[in-house]
């Protein structure tokens, strides 16, 4: 069963080139990867140039709007079951895939994630900080808005297509609302491995000034996920206790979320990912 890979890239020319070659060199083969250049005027095409492998796929964008926006465009493009995702900056152990599509099928989860080795950029060079595990992943959801995990995982498109895709207007933080809405509707499972390494670099949207974890915007769009959480929370436990049905939970969580992408962003979303999957089916008919 294959697996669409989905790397957006804006600004990580370094590291472009190591993050895709981890993927194409997977020992789980059957897979999709498109890399969605997210209108950078320096594109990552030279670096990838001399790859000659016809599971990789181009695509670009003209309108800058960030990775979660990115991933939309694949999400809704792609016909497979499954969808990765992984950073342009970052890299995953040649197992990752393979070990997060088995604890997906043994478990009947409809989402994986995996323990993470991060890095810190030092002149250029990757110097290896900690492992970052999620042990809250799956313990019992409260009215609380907590960061859970991260959102670099194996997730069934269908679960993100039911919570109306992976975009709602943010640039930033949106994941970790989004892992919670995962957790509502379904199991996320847990791989303790560090599959995937993860290298903060100056300047990106965790590090930076304006937007980094410690910047008042980024407070500012928590507040507001949290709000969108609160929202949602009495439905699920309506839904935990048994008194209402998994799909008026997940209507409740679109409705939400369907307020916040403005009409010409939703049709421009849905205009790439048209023009994405005509690529796609493109290259099926030529395989």
């Amino acid at each position: 069963m294959r697996v669409t890979v989905s790397i957006p890239y804006f600004r990580c020319k370094a590291t472009i080139l190591k993050a895709v070659e981890s993927i194409l060199a997977q020992s789980y083969a059957d897979l999709l990867v498109v890399v969605i250049n997210d209108a950078d005027n320096e594109p990552p095409w030279e670096r990838l140039s001399d790859i000659k492998d016809n599971r990789l796929v181009f695509h670009e964008i003209r309108v800058n709007k960030g990775r979660y926006f990115c991933d939309a465009i694949v999400l809704e493009a792609t016909t497979d079951s499954f969808i990765l995702i992984q950073d342009g900056d970052d890299w995953s152990h040649e197992r990752r895939v393979e070990l997060l599509v088995e604890a997906i099928r043994s478990n009947e989860a409809i989402a994986a994630v995996s323990a993470i080795q991060r890095y810190r950029l030092t002149d250029g060079v990757p110097i290896k900080k900690d492992v970052w595990t999620f042990g809250d992943l799956n313990r019992p959801l409260d009215s609380t808005y907590r960061f859970r995990s991260v959102h670099h995982g194996l997730f069934r498109t269908s679960a993100l297509l039911a919570l109306g895709g992976t975009y709602a207007g943010f640039r930033i933080a949106y994941d970790t609302l989004l892992m919670n809405f995962l957790l509502m509707s379904g199991r996320v499972e847990y791989v303790p491995e560090p599959l995937y390494s993860l290298c903060r670099r100056t300047q990106s949207l965790t590090t930076s000034e304006e937007t980094g974890i410690r910047s008042a915007n980024r407070r500012s769009v928590h507040r507001q996920l949290q709000q969108f959480y609160e929202a949602v929370y009495p439905t699920y436990k309506q839904y935990e206790a048994g008194k209402c049905t998994r799909e008026l939970l997940l209507r409740t969580i679109r409705a939400v979320r369907s307020t916040l992408v403005p009409e010409e962003e939703a049709r421009l979303l849905l205009t790439e990912a048209q023009k994405l999957r005509i690529k796609l089916q493109g290259l099926q008919a030529n395989c």
